[in-house]
C-alpha cells in the first residue's frame, strides 16, 4: 500500500466517488421532499416538517460536496498563482503587487459608490424624497 500525499493519483479517489454517491443521492431525494412538502397540509400529521427535513437533508448531500470542490479547486488555483509569483522577479513582483493593489482600490471605491446609491435609493423609497434632502429632479 502507497503512503503519502499524491498517493492515489492517477485512480479515481474514494473522496471523488463519495462525493458523486452524495449528490446523486441528494438530487434524487429532491423530489420526495418537494413532493413530500407540498402534498402534506400544515395541520396533518406528520406535516410539512418531514418535508423540510428531507428538503435540507437534500440540500446538505448536494452542498457540502460541491462546496468542499470548490474549496480544492480554489486552493490548487491560488498554489498555482503563488508559484508563478516566486518565478517573477523581484521588479516584476513588485508591479504585479502594484497592480493588485490598484484593482482591489478600484473594487472598493465601485463597491463603496454603488453602496451610497443603494442607500439614498433605499431612504428615499423610505422616507420620501422630500424628507430624506434627495434630487427629485436627478435621482442618481
Amino acid at each position: 500500500m502507497t503512503t503519502g500525499r499524491h498517493a492515489s493519483r492517477g485512480t479515481v479517489s474514494w473522496r471523488i466517488i463519495a462525493g458523486a454517491v452524495s449528490v446523486i443521492t441528494g438530487v434524487c431525494l429532491l423530489p420526495a421532499a418537494l413532493d413530500k412538502l407540498l402534498s402534506d397540509p400544515p395541520n396533518t400529521s406528520p406535516g410539512p416538517g418531514l418535508g423540510f427535513t428531507l428538503l435540507a437533508v437534500s440540500a446538505a448531500l448536494v452542498g457540502v460536496p460541491v462546496a468542499a470542490a470548490v474549496a480544492v479547486f480554489l486552493r490548487r488555483r491560488i498554489r498555482q498563482y503563488r508559484a508563478w509569483a516566486r518565478s517573477l522577479t523581484p521588479e516584476q513582483r513588485m508591479m504585479l503587487r502594484f497592480a493588485e493593489g490598484a484593482a482591489m482600490e478600484a473594487g472598493h471605491i465601485a463597491m463603496r459608490d454603488h453602496n451610497r446609491r443603494e442607500d439614498a435609493r433605499l431612504s428615499d423609497s423610505v422616507i420620501g424624497i422630500e424628507r430624506s434632502g434627495g434630487d427629485a429632479e436627478n435621482p442618481s
